[in-house]
């Protein structure tokens, strides 16, 4: 007679023992991707950006208390379906395909980010946090850029990104920059106003100013010679972005007719699937060599949440066989 087989032995570091605990913890991080998915649909920078550490910081979370691999896959699956239908009904112009292409790819990366977690946690002896952290954040950060990237680059055409909005979202803030070299300046102030102010800057700054011939010069002189260097300069600009620049108009409409001819001009030499995925590109990269600065300030929120949970007796430490402590939601 061959022997009975038994029952595999389950360690109780892989088991979820509060089902209700665990469709808590998901039903939370989906409302997060939701959150994100509105944001992001809505053009809300800063909000979006809240939203997206809050749902990182929620990735964090679920790799590190929810054991089962077919949990955290429909889990994913969830936040990422729930995020691209937010997008879609708030943003119903942007294409279907480009969505299920950012979803799929989202859901890749963010899924292999909580199997790094996953790996981590169980090759250790002790809870080390942050070393579970970072193992998640890359992945997970990775996923959010390319889902951004590929629904936006995807989705704009190339009179969107040569439009007043799109300029004022690039360019606005900058203003501080040119408040440097004209301290009152604003993009609605005129750019005769602009160049006149320049000007007398800069005649400041090298020297001949109110101590030089400038400063002696009477009043209606002063400003004469401002126009003139005005002149000087506006032409000397012309010359420089090959656009005419009309005195009267303001700075903004000014430097958005440049803007304007320029982009069309360079963007019309390519098909538009480059210049989308150049846009998505570019999205990838300011995105992840933004974020890892970041990495720690977002690990340490995670704790501070994962401490909370601790002090609620939400979670539970344990120790399985008096020597590897885990981490349970019992």
């Amino acid at each position: 007679m061959t022997p009975e087989a038994k029952p595999p032995i389950i360690s109780e570091a892989d088991v979820d023992y509060s089902r209700l605990k665990v469709i808590a913890l998901i039903a939370v991080v989906t409302a997060l991707a939701g959150c994100f998915g509105y944001f992001f649909s809505c053009g809300s920078f800063i909000s979006g950006l809240l939203a997206a550490c809050f749902l990182l910081i929620g990735f964090i979370l679920q790799a590190l208390l929810i054991k089962s691999a077919p949990r955290i896959a429909l889990a994913l699956f969830a936040e990422a379906a729930l995020m691209s239908l937010v997008v879609k009904i708030f943003r119903p112009n942007w294409p279907w395909f480009a969505l299920a292409v950012a979803l799929v790819l989202f859901y890749i990366f963010v899924f292999l980010a909580h199997r790094a977690g996953r790996q981590e946690r169980e090759e250790s002896l002790r809870i080390r946090f942050f070393k579970i952290a970072y193992a998640v954040l890359p992945g997970s950060v990775t996923g959010l850029a390319v889902f951004a990237a590929v629904a936006l680059g995807f989705s704009l055409k190339v009179d969107e990104l040569t439009s007043q909005n799109y300029f004022n979202y690039l360019f606005k803030p900058v203003a501080p920059v040119f408040k440097i070299y004209v301290p009152n300046f604003s993009f609605e102030m005129t750019t005769d106003k602009f160049l006149t102010s320049f000007a007398e800057r800069a005649l400041k700054n090298q020297g001949t100013g109110e101590v030089g011939g400038f400063g002696k010069l009477a009043e209606p002189a002063k400003q004469q010679f401002l126009e003139k260097a005005g002149q000087e300069l506006k032409k000397s600009l012309e010359n420089y972005t090959g656009s005419p620049i009309n005195s009267k108009e303001t700075v903004g409409e000014n430097f958005y007719g440049i803007f304007r001819e320029k982009a069309a001009k360079f963007l019309g030499q390519y098909p538009p699937v480059y210049v989308s995925l150049a846009i998505a590109l570019v999205i990838i990269l300011l995105i992840k060599s933004t974020a890892l600065l970041f990495y720690w300030l977002l690990a340490f929120f995670a704790f501070i949440f994962y401490e909370i949970l601790l002090a609620t007796n939400f979670v539970t430490l344990s120790l399985e066989t008096k020597s590897r402590e885990i981490v349970l939601l019992k």
